[in-house]
């Protein structure tokens, strides 16, 4: 059932999990008052309503799963606030259905996947990493994960990430080097069956977009899902 007391169709979601992440962060599972499945893609985000204004965030968990879905928070203002002090298992929360495009799947099936996350910019990549590790015989081979953080305080899913190294080579900073210069360089070998994913601040974007299209990674083929 939904309704739309704000600019969007509304739902009622109840809050069926959460774990606490980093610090200020905590992730939580939704499931629909009604029931229904939350069918999403990869790379898409959702609304959270409060009355009085919309927040966005993405959705973490695997998108074949439309029973329950997962969306993780980092304390950013009053609504974040409200979220991760507040809100407790068994309560509903007022949501939008899914927003934005998603990554296109047809620049992601058989091609090697590079994901490159800016801080909390993995909680926007981590359904399509998800993907991977549920199907692999989709994609292609050698996937990556540059994960850029200013110190490992803020490291997300620690076991996730271990096992996520079984099928992709994964290197992080917040060890005094950088995302940029030190994880992304020159020295990178692309090529045009690469798919590259970036999510984090829009800043950003274009500085690394820069160099993956120098080092040969086709323009077409270089996706994110930066809404803010």
């Amino acid at each position: 059932m939904t309704s739309s007391a704000g600019k969007f169709p509304h739902i009622e979601a109840v809050v069926r999990e959460i774990v606490p992440l980093a610090t200020d962060m905590k992730e939580f599972t939704f499931e629909r008052a009604d029931r229904m499945p939350y069918a999403f893609r990869a790379g898409q985000h959702f609304l959270v309503w409060n009355g009085n204004k919309y927040s966005a965030f993405s959705l973490t968990s695997l998108p074949r799963e439309t029973s329950r879905f997962n969306f993780a928070v980092k304390r950013h203002g009053e609504l974040t606030s409200y979220l991760l002090d507040e809100v407790a298992i068994g309560d509903k929360v007022t949501i939008t259905l899914p927003q934005g495009r998603g990554f296109d799947p047809e620049k992601l099936v058989g091609r090697e996947l590079w994901f490159i996350a800016g801080g909390i910019g993995l909680m926007g990549l981590s359904a399509q990493i998800l993907e991977i590790e549920a199907e692999p015989e989709r994609f292609g081979q050698n996937h990556k994960l540059f994960y850029g953080l200013k110190d490992r305080s803020e490291l997300l899913w620690p076991d996730r990430l271990e096992s996520w190294r079984k099928f992709m080579t994964i290197d992080i900073t917040g060890d005094g080097r950088h995302l940029l210069g030190d994880l992304l360089h020159e020295g990178i070998e692309g090529h045009a069956q690469v798919t590259a994913l970036i999510c984090g601040p829009a800043v950003f974007f274009q500085p690394i977009y820069r160099l993956l299209v120098k080092i040969g990674v086709l323009p077409d083929y270089i996706l994110t899902n930066i809404w803010e």
